[in-house]
């Protein structure tokens, strides 16, 4: 599993080394995200594993280790959807279809536009880490940066939580 510039939306929430979001995304516009952050509370796996999930959101797997690093593991059919869960809500996605075969997935992150206190910044890993795989070469990207068919953005959260909003933004050629 790999990348997942869709779930910004838990960027306050997240940790573990800093909040990684990976995910995939196939042909079709499909595909799974694994999040891993670091929860407040043990009791906060089940709460968050339910606010992951939608009609069109499926939590596959949730765990989370002694020391509350949490990893959950989601699919969809089609990226559009993520709002639709309730952690997800806020976060915009768009995937276009563009000239010459082109695809561009779009994914807009609120900013809370305040400050979060230094120390709980620390425990969540200082720094927010989205990767995403796609179906096809990547052909532009404001991405930290790319390798292959992946493009990973690195992102401090308090960068993320004063900006009024985060654009994650790459376009690739669809598989013929």
């Amino acid at each position: 599993m790999r990348a997942g510039v869709l779930t910004a939306a838990l960027v306050w929430l997240l940790a573990a080394s800093g909040c990684v979001v990976e995910g995939t995304l196939d042909a079709a516009g499909g595909g799974t995200l694994e999040l891993r952050y670091r929860l407040v509370s043990i009791a906060n796996l089940e709460q968050m594993k339910s606010r992951l999930a939608s009609p069109d959101v499926t939590v596959t797997d949730a765990t989370m280790t002694p020391d509350k690093h949490a990893t959950f593991r989601v699919a969809f059919r089609d990226v559009r959807t993520l709002p639709t869960a309730p952690a997800l809500a806020a976060t915009q996605v768009a995937l276009t279809d563009d000239a010459g075969g082109l695809r561009t997935l779009t994914v807009t992150l609120p900013g809370r536009q305040g400050e979060l206190p230094a120390p709980y910044v620390a425990y969540l890993g200082g720094q927010l880490r989205v990767t995403v795989t796609l179906p096809g070469e990547i052909v532009d990207s404001n991405a930290t940066s790319t390798s292959g068919r992946s493009a990973t953005w690195v992102r401090a959260i308090a960068e993320v939580e004063r900006e009024p909003s985060t654009v994650f933004r790459v376009t690739y050629r669809q598989p013929a």
